[in-house]
């Protein structure tokens, strides 16, 4: 009995001529269905294969005509594209495809790319075989950089990178796909060692092609997070946009920057890039904004003052962050054109022994280095005024003359922020670098951070003091406190920007010199008794000045004074209580979940059912990780009797 399901187990067998005769009877039978088919499309495709390699001939034309006229099921993927391999394999260049593909099998990629770069210079290669191609040209790519090391990498081996990648940029392969982004991976190989640019390649490729996985950064065994692939290329190819001055690569990468930007706001790099693009389009002003965002992370680096001297319209501006860029770097490898900058702002400003002083510490350099003098520094010797002007050396404190005005523009656009000085402290291991707490004004209590003990330069320091501050501070934690500018404050008193805060004592630990105190959910916290004027007793109401800090366990509270008060604390923390209470393995509960500890249970002999008086506080129940309340006194107690 002749059918599909016996046509593939002839097939299976081996069988396959006989397969191929059962399976022309279901094609011309009468209920032929889709799997006769499948069945006919497999035999052919399996005979194709098996006949191709011999060479041209009767049967093979055959095999191919009844498989070009087959129509397989289009929802079968595997069979069609299995079709369109066999119809390949008698293509004109189709032994050369087996030998090519034998070659790849047995790693000899680059004989295999020999082969498939002849079919295609001829036009013999279909869709699928470009792929093909494609991963050969990828695999003979990284072979080269596996067999040569960075530092032995001739220029042969990168002209063999360089036809591959051309030779791959030629061919219909699909994009975006893995072999796309493989392809762009070894390219950055190349650029890396400055043996191709990055924004010729990149428009090349298109980053449009990026896939979300090319985004993604690679966490290292040991922790070190190093950048994506995404943020590798856009990175450098604006950086070289930038540098190149070619208006159509500006605005073809800027809208990457901000999309990689976005993705990774902490790279400082990117950020810088936006500027110079920025920059290069004429935005000066949307520059300038973020050229001093970027500053201000990168304060003690002196290309950060010299890009931020650049995009200044006023000379006096310009003047001062060159000068306080000198202040952050005195070598002459690299700042010898942020000299020459500054020796012709210094000129016109009437500085003229300074400027001088500073283009020969240019000449100096580049005569000892061996450099060609650039043609602005010959012109600039050539103005009429240097012969006749003796040199002054360049000296910081001459730069910081004129530095504090480049630090003001870098925070003028920041509020002042009230603030008051805290104490001071050392960090175990660091006892050489004291620190000094400062207390922010917020809408909720004032945020602790800390400083170096160096950064306050104040007359009459002491504790409390009022002062104002210029910084950026992030409420989360999650960035760096970061200190632009610190005055006194002349209208303020000590401690001002704290209210004072009431909440009650629920804890003495007389063993441990500390009491606890609760004044909301979010404020609760420990004093030491040495620290606390007066008599700690449990249920007293305490007066607080508190603070808000964050450590690495998160967000906490300090007490900066705390003393006894006649003032309540509110019903949110404290509340009396009359309830009978249930007892059970010694604790006791009232009918609304009041919490009476072991210890007031025992101390006042509180039977169950027995009817009891006295005060709760707020308590955060850390088993349960909810908050309840919690008995602190107990003022009365009997037996089943009405209080």
């Amino acid at each position: 009995m002749t059918s599909s399901k016996e046509v593939f187990r002839l097939r299976r067998a081996g069988e396959l001529q006989a397969a191929y005769k059962m399976a022309l009877e279901r094609i011309d039978a009468s209920d032929r269905d889709a799997w006769d088919d499948r069945a006919y499309g497999w035999c052919l495709i399996d005979l194709i294969k098996k006949t191709a390699p011999e060479g041209t001939g009767p049967e093979l034309d055959r095999y191919i005509g009844q498989l070009q006229a087959l129509e397989v099921p289009k929802d079968d993927e595997i069979i069609t594209k299995q079709r369109n391999y066999a119809l390949s394999l008698a293509q004109p260049g189709s032994q050369d495809l087996l030998q090519a593909r034998i070659f790849s099998k047995n790693g000899q990629f680059k004989q295999a790319i020999e082969i498939y770069a002849e079919l295609f210079r001829k036009g013999s290669l279909t869709p699928d075989n470009h792929t093909s191609y494609g991963w050969d040209l990828f695999k003979a790519t990284r072979l080269v950089f596996e067999q040569a090391t960075e530092e032995q990498f001739p220029l042969r081996r990168v002209a063999e990178v360089k036809q591959n990648l051309n030779a791959y940029m030629h061919l219909d392969a699909e994009k975006p796909s893995l072999l796309h982004s493989l392809m762009l991976q070894q390219a950055m190989r190349l650029v890396s060692g400055d043996h191709l640019k990055a924004m010729v390649f990149a428009r090349m490729w298109g980053l449009e092609n990026l896939r979300p996985e090319d985004f993604e950064r690679y966490v290292t065994d040991d922790g070190k997070t190093l950048p994506s692939l995404a943020e590798k290329v856009v990175q450098q190819a604006s950086k070289e946009a930038a540098a190149g001055h070619q208006r159509n690569h500006i605005n073809y990468i800027l809208p990457f920057v901000e999309k990689t930007m976005d993705q990774f706001p902490d790279n400082v790099w990117l950020k810088l890039n936006k500027v110079k693009l920025l920059r290069e389009l004429g935005r000066n002003d949307e520059a300038r904004a973020l050229a001093l965002e970027f500053a201000r992370a990168k304060a003690n680096e002196y290309w950060a003052w010299d890009l931020l001297g650049d995009l200044q319209v006023e000379p006096d501006l310009r003047l001062a962050c060159y000068c306080k860029a000198l202040l952050c770097s005195q070598d002459d490898n690299f700042v010898s054109n942020l000299r020459l900058k500054l020796a012709k702002l210094l000129a016109e400003a009437g500085h003229p022994s300074e400027a001088k002083g500073e283009a020969q510490r240019v000449i100096e350099h580049k005569q000892s280095s061996g450099h060609k003098l650039p043609a602005d520094i010959q012109q600039f010797t050539q103005d009429p005024w240097y012969a006749d002007t003796v040199p002054t050396n360049p000296k910081p404190a001459f730069y910081a003359r004129f530095a504090p005005q480049a630090e003001e523009l870098l925070f003028s656009d920041l509020p002042w922020i009230d603030a008051c000085v805290g104490g001071s402290f050392v960090i175990n291991g660091k006892e050489g670098k004291p620190r000094r707490k400062i207390f922010l004004k917020t809408a909720s209590f004032p945020a602790e951070v800390s400083i170096p003990e160096t950064r306050l330069r104040l007359k009459n320091l002491s504790v409390g003091m009022p002062v104002k501050v210029k910084a950026e501070y992030d409420p989360t934690g999650e960035k760096h406190f970061n200190l632009f500018a610190l005055e006194p404050r002349d209208s303020g008193v000590h401690f001002d920007i704290f209210s004072e805060t009431v909440g009650i004592i629920d804890h003495v630990n007389r063993s441990k010199n500390l009491l606890h105190f609760i004044a909301s959910r979010d404020a609760h916290g420990v004093v030491s008794l040495a620290d606390y004027d007066g008599e700690a007793t449990v249920g007293d109401s305490i007066a607080l000045k508190l603070a808000a800090f964050r450590s690495r366990k998160g967000p906490g509270i300090h007490a900066i004074s705390a003393a006894p008060t006649n003032s309540e604390p509110g019903t949110h923390i404290r509340k009396s209580f009359s309830a009978n209470i249930r007892v059970n393995n010694g604790m006791g509960f009232t009918d609304d979940n009041i919490f009476i500890p072991p210890d007031l249970v025992s101390a006042n002999a509180i039977d169950d059912e027995d009817t009891t008086t006295g005060v709760a506080v707020l308590n955060y129940n850390k088993k349960r990780q909810a908050w309840g309340w919690k008995a602190i006194t107990i003022s009365g107690t009997g037996p089943n009797r009405e209080i």
